[in-house]
C-alpha cells in the first residue's frame, strides 16, 4: 500500500482514525495477492463442478478470521492485545491459510496436463476472444463500479462519525458469516444451470433456477432470524463503546431484514444470470440499483442526520429494487444464452487434447 494515509483521509479526517487506517489497510494489503489467487482457483474448480469444498474453505475461512479478530484484537485467551493491527494480521492469516487450502485442493486435478497438445492459436482464435470479451467485460466493469459504490457508502457512514463508521465495520465479519452459504448456493446454482444450458436442456435450466432461488428464499429467512437471535451477544464479544454497540445492534437488526433480498440477489445474479450470459443486464441492474438507489438514498439520510441504521436501511433499500428487476428477468427467460455453442470448435479442440 503505498498512499494509506491519503486513502484513509477520503474518509475521515479525525487524526486517530487515520492513524489506525493506515496501519490497518498497510497490513491488510499483504492479505490481497492470497485473495486474487484464492479467487481464480475458486471460479477454475466452479466451472469444473466443484463447488463443495471450496465452499467448505470459505466458511472456515471467515469463521476462522472471526475467532482470530477475537483472541487478537482485545487479547483474549493469553494472546497479546493488539488492536486494529490485529484485526489485519488476523485476516492476513486467514486468507494466506485459504489460500493453501485451495491450492492442495487444485493439485488433485492435472490441469497442466489437460493443456498438452493444445495450440496458442486454437486458444487466441478471434471467435473465442471475441466471445470471451463480450461476456467479461461488462462483469469487470460491474465489479469495479459496484465496489466503487460500496465504497461510497463507506464515505457516507464515516462522514456521519467515528462511532457509526465503527458499528457498521463491526459488524462485517457477521455479514460475510452469513453470505458464504449463499456463495456456494449461487456457484452450485451457476453449474448446474449452466451446464443443463450448454446441453441445450433449457427447460432443465429454468427449472434448477427456480428450486436454488426457493431454497434460497427459505434460508436467507432462516439466517436473518439466526442473526437477530445472536445480535446482542456479537456485539457483546466487542469493547466498544456503548453508543457504537446500540448502533451495531441496530444496523444487525436491518440487516436482518434484507437478508432475503440480498440473497436473493446475489444467487439469482451469481447463479441463475450470469451463467445464461446475461453478463450485461447484470451489469445494468447492479449498477443502476446502488448508483441511482442506495447512495442517493444514503447522502439524503446522512444530510438529514437520520440514525445510522436508518441510513443503513436506506443504503440497502436497492436489494429490493435489483430483486423485482431480477426476478422479472429470471421469469422471462431472455436471460438464457448458450455462449459455449458459440465456438464448438474451441470446445471441441480442448476436448480431444484433454
Amino acid at each position: 500500500m503505498v498512499f494509506p494515509v491519503q486513502l484513509i483521509q477520503l474518509f475521515s479526517l479525525d487524526t486517530q482514525v487515520v492513524q489506525l487506517g493506515a496501519s490497518f489497510i498497510t497490513i491488510l494489503a499483504v492479505s490481497y495477492f492470497f485473495t486474487g489467487v484464492t479467487i481464480l482457483l475458486t471460479v477454475i474448480l466452479r466451472s469444473m463442478g466443484e463447488v463443495k469444498r471450496p465452499m467448505y474453505i470459505s466458511i472456515f475461512a471467515i469463521a476462522f478470521n472471526t475467532l482470530l479478530n477475537y483472541l487478537f484484537i482485545f487479547g483474549n485467551w493469553g494472546f497479546p492485545e493488539m488492536g486494529i493491527e490485529g484485526a489485519a494480521i488476523a485476516t492476513v492469516i486467514a486468507r494466506t491459510i485459504q489460500c493453501v487450502f485451495m491450492l492442495i485442493l487444485i493439485m488433485q486435478f492435472d490441469l497442466l496436463g489437460s493443456l498438452k497438445g493444445l495450440q496458442l492459436t486454437e486458444v487466441f482464435d478471434w471467435p473465442t476472444v471475441k466471445n470471451y470479451f463480450t461476456i467479461s467485460i461488462p462483469s469487470i466493469l460491474n465489479h469495479i463500479f459496484w465496489t466503487l459504490g460500496e465504497t461510497s457508502y463507506f464515505w457516507v457512514y464515516a462522514r456521519m462519525g467515528t462511532d457509526q463508521l465503527a458499528a457498521v465495520t463491526l459488524i462485517d465479519p457477521l455479514m460475510l458469516l452469513s453470505m458464504a452459504l449463499f456463495i456456494g448456493l449461487g456457484d452450485a446454482s451457476s453449474v448446474m444451470v449452466g451446464n443443463s444450458i450448454g446441453a441445450k436442456e433449457k427447460d432443465q435450466a429454468y427449472d434448477f433456477a427456480k428450486r436454488f432461488l426457493k431454497i434460497t428464499v427459505i434460508l436467507s429467512i432462516a439466517v436473518g432470524l439466526a442473526i437477530v437471535s445472536i445480535a446482542p451477544i456479537f456485539v457483546g464479544f466487542y469493547n466498544i463503546p456503548p453508543i457504537a454497540a446500540d448502533y451495531a445492534k441496530s444496523i444487525l437488526l436491518v440487516y436482518a431484514l434484507i437478508v432475503p433480498f440480498r440473497m436473493l440477489n446475489m444467487v439469482n445474479n451469481i447463479g441463475v444470470l450470469r451463467p445464461g450470459g446475461d453478463t450485461r443486464f447484470v451489469m445494468y441492474l447492479d449498477l443502476l440499483g446502488v448508483w441511482l438507489v442506495g447512495l442517493p438514498l444514503a447522502l439524503l439520510g446522512a444530510y438529514l442526520q437520520l440514525p445510522i441504521y436508518i441510513v443503513f436501511l436506506l443504503a440497502n433499500t436497492q436489494e429490493v429494487a435489483r430483486v423485482i428487476f431480477g426476478l422479472r428477468r429470471t421469469v422471462s427467460k431472455k436471460w438464457m444464452n448458450d455462449v459455449i455453442s458459440k465456438n464448438e470448435t474451441f470446445k471441441d479442440d480442448l476436448q480431444k487434447s484433454v
